[in-house]
């Protein structure tokens, strides 16, 4: 009895170390995408050798009605520098201090900025209480300080706010410019709005927000191998679990529906110590960890509960076919 209730301890421990690598691939994957300022991996990027300036091209793209996208313009003469337009839809950033951008800010004739953590604490001019960056010989109104641990090019990054209202004496051609939002999923759309940035062509790139390839394996293949020798582990302890019912069953003079009733009973029994088992560990992780993929989660203790049960229904019933069927 001892052995059993340590074995199924055991259980819950493996599940809930589960629970823990999904979150801490959670976070993994949350920083990288925060460290590429919430630009998502089918983002793509506009080459262009236009010379007319930000606030122009978004007056174009405005008359046109095209709002459902976000716009990046990083400066190819400092990466870490990016114009933002966000007409419909924000993709906000983490936040130490102060706020991000606002729809309205994107309508706005005067810029504002938000700053890494890293350049705010090396660079923000604070005369009084309002904090300014300074750009050439422009003055910026700093509303925000974003960034987090372990995020070293959001903690550099400066985000200016542009809309088509602003003027100033930017050119498309010093800009890398990245597109990202519901549009990717309009083709028709996305011609319209290559052919208002006079692109030569639209493709998706890495660039320096988003330096590497974020593919479902570069961010889940990891994990998922430790999940598998997790349920590995599980299967081979539930395994275990059942050697004293199997020996009962072998020894057993039972035969026909009375022996399938007493089979049924042992792995009826055995589906509910799993069930309390499998709902302890979900209760612990909820209680402990925080997690962004819970439905993947649910999936993988719905598959691995499924196979537990299966595995220990073929090895009562398979003593069936060691004692013969009956005539």
């Amino acid at each position: 009895m001892k052995k059993t209730i340590w074995i199924n301890v055991l259980i819950i421990f493996l599940l809930f170390c589960a629970g823990r690598l999904v979150a801490q691939n959670d976070t993994r994957n949350y920083q990288n995408l925060m460290d590429r300022g919430n630009i998502s991996n089918q983002a793509m990027n506009l080459v262009t050798h236009s010379r007319k300036s930000i606030p122009g091209i978004l007056r174009k793209i405005d008359q046109q009605k095209i709002t459902n996208l976000q716009l990046y313009f990083v400066s190819k003469h400092d990466p870490n520098l990016s114009y933002v337009y966000m007409p419909k839809r924000l993709k906000k950033l983490p936040m130490t201090s102060g706020r991000f951008f606002v729809k309205s800010d994107f309508q706005s004739p005067i810029p504002f900025v938000v700053l890494g953590q890293t350049v705010a604490a090396q660079t923000a001019y604070k005369p009084q209480s309002q904090s300014y960056y300074q750009l050439r010989q422009n003055y910026y109104s700093v509303i925000g300080v974003t960034g987090l641990n372990n995020t070293k090019n959001l903690n550099q990054h400066v985000f200016i706010s542009t809309s088509p209202k602003q003027h100033d004496h930017t050119q498309l051609r010093n800009f890398q410019i990245i597109v990202d939002g519901e549009i990717l999923h309009y083709p028709k759309q996305l011609q319209q709005l290559k052919k208002a940035f006079k692109a030569r062509q639209i493709y998706r790139i890495n660039n320096h927000l988003n330096p590497k390839s974020q593919t479902w394996w570069n961010r889940w293949g990891q994990t998922l191998i430790y999940l598998g020798i997790i349920a590995l582990l599980v299967l081979s302890l539930t395994t275990l679990l059942q050697v004293p019912t199997v020996r009962a069953v072998k020894i057993s003079a039972l035969r026909g529906d009375l022996l399938t009733d007493y089979q049924l009973e042992n792995w009826f029994k055995f589906l509910l110590t799993q069930i309390v088992v499998f709902v302890a560990a979900g209760g612990l992780i909820f209680w402990r960890l925080q997690l962004l993929s819970w439905n993947y989660l649910l999936l993988y203790f719905l598959a691995l509960f499924t196979l537990v049960n299966l595995g220990a229904l073929i090895q009562i019933f398979f003593i069936n076919f060691q004692k013969g069927s009956p005539k």
